[in-house]
């Protein structure tokens, strides 16, 4: 038992590592893609993206001789209705991107039906992957079949036809989507524009094979250099080395945690070794009790290397019983256990080479479990054996068994104080403090079809039920990555104003009760005052980076406010609505002045009656004729 759950739990760490190092390697040139970011700095401020300019596409393909080709891709940022065969279906936002025609051929996922060549390069073409196939129509094959995608009006509808099925996105994948859209029209040439295109898009490329990095990153710094400001430039990644290194803001990327990653392959080593150990010590004991058993065989004939076959036959029986029983462990480990935890879905028959990798673990330490018992009870004197004397070393030697007690102490007092350190981690994890509660907050993202009246009157009926205690409205959801813009602060005690880098989000007056923010100076938007339409609440780390002491009344001057100024009414406690892996940056909130800003209603319940309150939501869903 002992040994099974030491090759199951080394066996399935090792298959989960091997996943997690598997990230972006399906693709046929994995080596020679790359992705390019963005890097802002201004003087102390130091902020990156993982989004960049359109307009590197043809300066990459043109101007830098290392690039085979290049191309980029927009990310639907808002929740989607697809109306298909009388059927309207609700499609979340960032599960699909608009991309170039070249996409594909760079990023080879799998196609099954369709054809790789001149489809995207035609506007109103989509794919979908197989999954969205089956959802929408019930089989895969559904080459020219249509889709209309509603627009708040009529004349906003975009019928798309489908052009491609692709297989479902491999889980070691870190850009997942379910739908690409053909990129087309004015909005989608300007993004190539350096100066009218801005930073919407990620821009992925191929290199030829045996380029030097270094040279390659110098000409990329020199080319954009002619077209860009010195206080930005643009680092590139290993398409390979995305999943553990996405720190960038505006990051779709699935994310990964090497040291995690790296520790767990330490103990998954710990585990096996402390198993095998136990296993030699365990037959060992086992085998002196049938001392004389052996000393009955002595006298029968048996020769020592005879004994030793016996005892080698006998553990490797054992072991590899051990072992074809931890296929099956371990196939229920990643069922059960590792879909929930980790939220990833694997099989040990999915990745066949590991079930002959269990069977070798497992002859391995057959014979290292029999060889030691049979070497030393082989070499035992048949009088010492019935007078009972096992002493099979003198007193002043080194004993293997003692030294084989004393590393499974020292690994298991490893593994223990590793598991508090574990434990201790996940319980900060669970108990910290956000900076506000997400306890009864329900997140209710609004579809592009669906109109101000519309959303108002549904945000209305809302509010006046009594399972419901507030409902709040922001522009972006609330646990994501916000917007960025630049700010400057008037201050009396400063000639110049002071420039900052923020993350900005247009928020109701409800939404900050709503999340139970703490106001740590200044005051809340409020109705009492027209004037909060030019005003900004900003957070303690913004504050803490423009410095000044006494902020509230201060002056901004921001592209919010046209050439009006405006000024700071408040500040709030950080907050976490990034992930703890990524530093509190300066947040600035701007009150919603239309209807049309308010795509993600927070709705804060009165009680724990979910499933009720639920229903309730959907009621006045259907009310409201959405």
């Amino acid at each position: 038992m002992g040994l099974i759950l030491g090759i199951s739990s080394f066996t399935t760490i090792i298959i989960y590592v091997g996943h997690e190092f598997s990230y972006d390697k399906f693709h046929s040139n994995f080596e020679n893609i790359y992705r390019i970011t963005t890097h802002l700095q201004r003087g102390t401020e130091d902020t990156r993206w993982a989004i960049t300019n359109g307009g590197l596409v043809p300066l990459l393909r043109d101007k830098v001789p290392e690039v085979a080709d290049a191309t980029k891709a927009f990310i639907v940022q808002s929740n989607q209705t697809f109306f298909i065969d009388g059927t309207t279906h609700s499609v979340d936002e960032r599960t699909g991107f608009y991309v170039d025609p070249n996409f594909l051929e760079i990023l080879n996922f799998e196609l099954l039906f369709g054809d790789y060549n001149n489809t995207l390069n035609q506007p109103n073409n989509i794919f979908l992957t197989e999954k969205m196939a089956i959802k929408y129509f019930g089989e895969l094959n559904v080459i020219g079949r249509t889709i209309t995608m509603k627009g708040l009006r009529k004349e906003d509808d975009e019928l798309l036809q489908v052009m491609g099925v692709l297989k479902n996105i491999p889980q070691n994948s870190h850009i997942q989507f379910d739908y690409l859209i053909s990129g087309s029209g004015d909005y989608w040439d300007n993004l190539e524009d350096t100066e009218k295109g801005g930073y919407p898009v990620y821009v992925y490329f191929i290199v030829h094979k045996n380029v030097d990095v270094d040279r390659l990153s110098a000409n990329i710094d020199a080319v954009t250099a002619e077209v860009f400001p010195e206080s930005i430039h643009f680092p590139i990644q290993k398409i390979t080395d995305i999943y553990f290194n996405t720190n960038n803001l505006f990051e779709h990327a699935k994310t990964g945690n090497l040291s995690f990653t790296k520790s767990i392959t330490l103990v998954a080593f710990l585990i096996i070794i402390i198993s095998i150990i136990n296993y030699i010590l365990l037959s060992t004991s086992k085998s002196i009790q049938r001392a004389k058993e052996i000393g009955i065989r002595k006298i029968n004939g048996a020769s020592r290397p005879k004994l030793i076959s016996q005892f080698l036959v006998e553990a490797l029986i054992l072991s590899l019983i051990a072992g074809f029983i931890s296929i099956f462990v371990v196939e229920v480990v990643f069922m059960f256990a590792f879909t929930t935890w980790f939220h990833v879905s694997l099989s040990i028959f999915d990745q066949f080479y590991y079930i002959p990798f269990i069977i070798l673990l497992s002859i391995f330490t057959g014979l290292l479990s029999g060889l030691f018992p049979a070497i030393r009870i082989s070499k035992l004197n048949i009088i010492n054996i019935f007078k009972g004397n096992l002493i099979t070393s003198q007193p002043s030697s080194i004993d293997l068994r003692n030294v084989l007690v004393t590393l499974q102490f020292i690994f298991t007092i490893i593994i223990v104080i590793s598991s508090i350190v574990i434990l201790r981690q996940l319980n900060f994890l669970q108990n910290k403090d956000l900076g506000y509660d997400k306890d009864l907050v329900i997140n209710i993202p609004r579809a592009s079809n669906i109109n101000e009246s519309t959303w108002n009157f549904f945000k209305e009926s809302l509010q006046s039920e009594a399972n419901i205690k507030i409902v709040g409205t922001s522009l972006y959801e609330f646990i994501s990555d916000y917007n960025s813009t630049s700010i400057r602060i008037l201050d009396d005690q400063n000639p110049d104003t002071i420039a900052l880098r923020v993350q900005w989000n247009a928020i109701d007056y409800n939404l900050i009760p709503t999340m139970d923010i703490k106001m740590i100076e200044g005051r809340n938007f409020s109705r009492e005052y027209p004037s909060d339409s030019l005003s900004i609440i900003i957070n303690e780390a913004a504050k803490m980076e423009l410095g000044i002491e006494n902020i509230i009344n201060k002056t901004v001057l921001s592209w919010f406010f046209g050439k009006e100024p405006g000024k700071v009414i408040g500040v709030v406690n950080d907050f976490h609505h990034q992930p703890f892996n990524k530093t509190i940056i300066p947040i600035i909130f701007i009150l919603n002045r239309t209807e049309e800003w308010e795509q993600n209603l927070l709705v804060k319940l009165s009680n724990r009656r979910y499933q009720e309150t639920i229903s309730l939501i959907n009621k006045r869903w259907k009310e409201s004729g959405i």
